[in-house]
């Protein structure tokens, strides 16, 4: 199968521009025909040699029949794949999330990603693609607001409602985008201009693929730091 990032594979790496903390990408892997019977986590850290035999089993424990398994895992381990070579990665944090319909995110959770790796400065880039159900979101904050938008985050160490509505009083509705479907971002993490997000409101299952791309070491250090396991998959009701 032809890369899609093959003769463009600095474009990840550059899509962001100075003062863009985002951008979009095509992927045309919208997998919305794939059925999402139950909440669970594939986790993989490293290089992706076992991913397309793992999500094959993934995937087909949320309720799907063998061939639509197996075609889904081939399509997001060639996504995958294409994602870490447009960032120029040898390894990643590969995280494939399924989600059943919660109101949990009805009031956004606007935040911004923390570094993960050493060297902890600079930008940090993560991609991260919705394959089914609603896009994330994503708000265009101008960094004259990022002090407000600090503060409003700090002011209260719980994540409950009174702080969710006090951030998202500091933005803008207007600048809030998401991607369309067939459609990815690659977003900064880390610095004081990281891409300020949410989970979006899920009224449906949701199926949600992120890739941090990284070195070798860069990905085992953060593994090895959060003490997990090179690949794992949980979840109430899956069965592997």
């Amino acid at each position: 199968m032809k890369s899609r990032f093959v003769d463009t594979a600095a474009s990840l790496q550059q899509a962001l521009k100075a003062d863009k903390p985002f951008a979009f990408f095509d992927t045309n892997s919208s997998l919305e025909h794939l059925n999402v019977n139950a909440g669970a986590t594939y986790n993989l850290f490293g290089t992706p040699e076992t991913l397309a035999a793992d999500l094959k089993e993934f995937i087909k424990a949320l309720g799907n029949d063998g061939p639509a398994s197996a075609a889904a895992a081939e399509k997001i381990d060639t996504l995958v794949k294409d994602i870490l070579k447009g960032f120029d990665a040898e390894a990643g944090w590969i995280t494939l999330r399924a989600t059943m319909p919660t109101d949990e995110f009805n009031i956004p959770r606007w935040h911004q990603d923390g570094y993960f790796y050493e060297p902890f400065t600079g930008d940090q880039r993560k991609a991260a693609v919705s394959l089914k159900g609603s896009a994330t979101l994503l708000n265009d904050l101008p960094l004259s607001r990022m002090e407000a938008f600090n503060a409003a985050s700090r002011g209260n160490p719980n994540d409950d409602t009174e702080k969710r509505l006090a951030v998202a009083a500091v933005l803008d509705d207007a600048q809030t985008v998401q991607p369309r479907k067939g459609q990815g971002v690659v977003f900064i993490a880390g610095s004081t201009r990281g891409a300020v997000h949410s989970e979006p409101a899920m009224n449906e299952p949701r199926l949600f693929l992120s890739v941090l791309p990284g070195t070798k070491e860069q990905i085992e250090e953060l593994r090895q730091r959060w003490n997990k396991p090179v690949t794992s998959a949980a979840a109430a009701k899956l069965k592997m």
